[in-house]
């Protein structure tokens, strides 16, 4: 029996669907996430001297059940047990990806609103990839390094402004916003626009850098870091498990998987990792492979540390914001999947990392003086290799085959628009299809009406689920809960014509065919972590209800008394 077409909002929701959807997706693309869902356990009047958000960049929700025991007492488990601990929460937009979640996070607001639909897009103007953290030829790295002509990062593309840039003007800059990751996408799109600070980690230099487009120059701290050296400290060392490996056997399955990738410059697929390679001198070829390991995250800590010092966050009579996203998690889970030893040895050093930080707030602010969130930006797809097992359809499929016909299809239902059928197309930057409006004109064809078309056919390729034309997202609020997500992350002058979902558990073969990824509408890609502790934060048990992450964002704002 052939599979019915599959078009916009066919797609009947549950009951249990129907119920998430009056939760929090039932708004205009344009208008905030709905507000008043912070736990009433949740201290609304209390205020804070620093909020400290950290993002565990690709750490799944589940991820704090599946490896507790293994926390020790004074990280996750601490948070759990003396604050207010989500364990499902979601973003509520369907582009979960790095930008998309870190932009979310830093202005309370989902894509259709931010504008970061994706970590880079097609520009039709220009008829180029556009990166969502760039910034143009104004704009050089700081410290400048001579010879280098490219742009350097700046928030152009937020749409809207910060959670950040609200907290500075109530405070007539008196306030302190502070942004800090590896990936340079990440600290800017947390930033917001305006932010005191915004520092990422160069790979070619090994050393923390920012913009012209926030400074001119660095505070003195960030000199004597990257002087210090402790960007090399890992120098010769490999990248091994804290634990013994009999019990990541036993907690994570073998180490050497077939389908897991080998990392950056071929650090291997099973423990140890090299980091060095046989290098005299520390270069590109082994921070790369920092970044890509365990360290990376102490790296960054370190970094954060001295920003904490340096700027005396907390300690003055300011109100102080941290954003900080740890980006390893994400490389790590990119190259081996998230049900490797690698992973789980990266979630079990971020369990010690929090227990650090904890002990270095209450040490530096004082207990009852912050507010520490923790969440995620997105969460990953288990290796189709290894869902087939419960999932028979799983599986990796090449967005290039699955859509190589659309432009013949169109041909054949509208007729010729000059002499190749790949004028119909502009571009197919998946999930995103981008039609060649002119083309349509061409064809004498109303856009909607083509748009159908390719919505009908590329929603019953293989491995595909549901296509979503740009008539369709870009119009009246959406209430099946699908189609409200994808629409929340959809913006109509930057994302595609049409809009694919793929099957649950297929993953997109892009660059890499191993190892595993995210970007989905499905639960296991939107399921993230949140807990809250400290300052405004009343201790009580787990909360099992399907919540929406933009919690992060409301708190964050509660926590500073900034108005919602």
């Amino acid at each position: 029996m052939p599979r019915p077409l599959r078009v916009s909002i066919i797609l009947l929701p549950s009951l249990a669907f129907a119920v998430i959807a009056v939760l929090f997706l039932f708004r205009t693309p344009t208008e905030a996430v709905p507000a008043g869902t912070v736990s009433p356990s949740l201290n609304r009047s209390a205020t804070s001297k620093l909020v400290v958000v950290i993002s565990f960049d690709q750490m799944r929700g589940d991820y704090l059940d599946r490896w507790s025991k293994q926390f020790g007492p004074n990280g996750f488990e601490k948070l759990k047990r003396e604050g207010v601990w989500y364990r499902d929460a979601h973003l509520p937009y369907g582009c979960s990806s790095t930008g998309p979640g870190h932009a979310s996070i830093g202005t309370g607001q989902p894509p259709a609103v931010h504008g970061i639909i994706e970590n880079r897009w097609y520009d039709r103007a220009t008829g180029r990839e556009i990166n969502g953290a760039s910034g143009d030829k104004r704009y050089r790295r700081i410290p400048e390094v001579s010879g280098d002509d490219d742009p350097a990062f700046a928030p152009d593309r937020l749409l809207c402004e910060g959670i950040g840039d609200q907290l500075l003007k109530i405070e007539k800059s008196k306030a302190r916003v502070f942004s800090l990751s590896l990936k340079e996408r990440s600290a800017v799109l947390m930033g917001g626009k305006h932010p005191t600070g915004v520092y990422a980690f160069d790979t070619v230099k090994g050393e923390f850098h920012t913009s012209s487009y926030y400074t001119e120059t660095v505070p003195g701290w960030v000199l004597d870091f990257n002087k210090s050296g402790k960007a090399d400290g890992w120098f010769g060392q490999n990248w091994d498990r804290l634990g013994d490996g009999s019990v990541y056997d036993r907690i994570a399955g073998p180490d050497n998987v077939a389908s897991e990738g080998v990392g950056i410059n071929a650090q291997g697929r099973t423990f140890p990792h090299p980091l060095s390679f046989g290098l005299t001198a520390p270069n590109k070829k082994y921070y790369d492979a920092l970044e890509n390991c365990g360290h990376g995250n102490d790296l960054l800590w370190a970094f954060t540390k001295a920003c904490l010092d340096g700027e005396q966050l907390g300690r003055v009579a300011t109100d102080d914001l941290l954003f900080v996203s740890f980006s390893s998690n994400d490389l790590i889970g990119h190259s081996w999947g998230p049900d490797s030893h690698e992973v789980l040895d990266v979630t079990l050093r971020s369990d010690r990392l929090i227990a650090e930080l904890i002990a270095k707030l209450d040490l530096g602010v004082g207990a009852g003086n912050y507010t520490l969130i923790v969440t995620a930006d997105h969460g990953v797809c288990p290796m189709p290799e290894l869902a087939v097992k419960n999932h028979p359809d799983a599986t990796r499929f090449n967005p290039k085959e699955i859509f190589g016909n659309l432009g013949l299809m169109l041909d054949e239902k509208f007729g010729p628009v000059g002499d190749s059928p790949e004028l119909w197309v502009s571009k197919i930057a998946y999930p995103d299809i981008y039609l060649n409006r002119a083309a349509m004109t061409v064809a004498g064809k109303p856009i909607s009406e083509v748009e159908t078309a390719v919505a009908q056919w590329a929603g019953n390729r293989d491995s595909m689920l549901v296509a979503f034309t740009r008539s369709t997202l870009a119009g009246p609020v959406l209430t099946d809960p699908l189609a409200r997500s994808m629409q929340l992350g959809y913006q109509a002058e930057r994302s595609g014509d049409v809009v694919v979902v793929n099957q649950p558990y297929c993953l997109p073969i892009g660059k890499l065919s191993f190892g595993s990824s995210h970007g989905s509408p499905h639960d296991y890609d939107t399921h993230v972590p949140i807990l809250f502790y400290g300052a405004g934060v009343t201790a009580r048990e787990p909360i099992t209800e399907r919540v929406s992450s933009f919690l992060v964002a409301e708190q964050i704002q509660r926590s500073l008394g900034l108005p919602r």
